[in-house]
């Protein structure tokens, strides 16, 4: 089942959103805040040692000639990580025909997406399923029974128009996705279509 701009043609295909799980896929207008963010974690592990660190001694030393012990070393940037990649996207719906279809349902899916099934007192709830992504046919991350995109956050505006029959007549989703995993080099041509 599709929901959202699937079948309108004002835009092209390279302007729209595609996020599916299971058997429903959300289709949306991207916007040009749309966002790909590709995070390293960098640290300077030896800032702030140095011969006499902490001394009072050594801090009188440098008071007195302006020399210090520490060094361009104890600067330098180590690797410790990567983050996933995200995706901070803007998803904008618009009513032509059928308001409850075209942005009602996919508020409603997109927000179903991202939630967890939980017990109501078991510790054997389902967290959140992934889902696969299409930003405009260029970047395209599939997904399986466990691995894809998460997503972090869904937020709309609740004040939107509403059409006569009190579904909204546009609106737009501030959506958070991201790989579940970091990326290796090797793989980041892999989701470039």
């Amino acid at each position: 089942m599709f929901v959202g701009v699937h079948q309108q043609k004002i835009l092209s295909d390279y302007y729209k959103v595609w996020v599916r799980q299971g058997g429903v896929t959300v289709v949306g207008y991207v916007s040009r805040e749309s966002t790909m963010e590709l995070v390293q974690a960098w640290n300077a592990p030896f800032e702030g040692d140095s011969a006499g660190n902490g001394s009072k001694v050594a801090a009188l030393g440098q008071d007195q000639t302006g020399k210090t012990s520490v060094t361009k070393w104890n600067s330098k940037l180590i690797w410790d990580g990567a983050e996933a990649l995200k995706f901070p996207l803007k998803i904008h719906f618009l009513a032509f025909s059928d308001a409850k279809l075209e942005v009602d349902d996919p508020v409603k899916y997109l927000s179903q997406f991202s939630s967890p099934e939980l017990s109501e007192s078991l510790a054997f709830g389902q967290r959140p399923q992934p889902v696969s992504l299409n930003i405009g046919q260029r970047i395209i991350i599939p997904s399986t029974d466990k691995s894809g995109c998460f997503i972090h956050s869904v937020g709309f505006d609740y004040n939107a128009p509403i059409t006569t029959t009190g579904y909204f007549a546009e609106n737009t989703v501030d959506l958070v996705v991201s790989t579940d995993a970091t990326l290796s080099r090797s793989e980041i041509p892999n989701i470039f279509t």
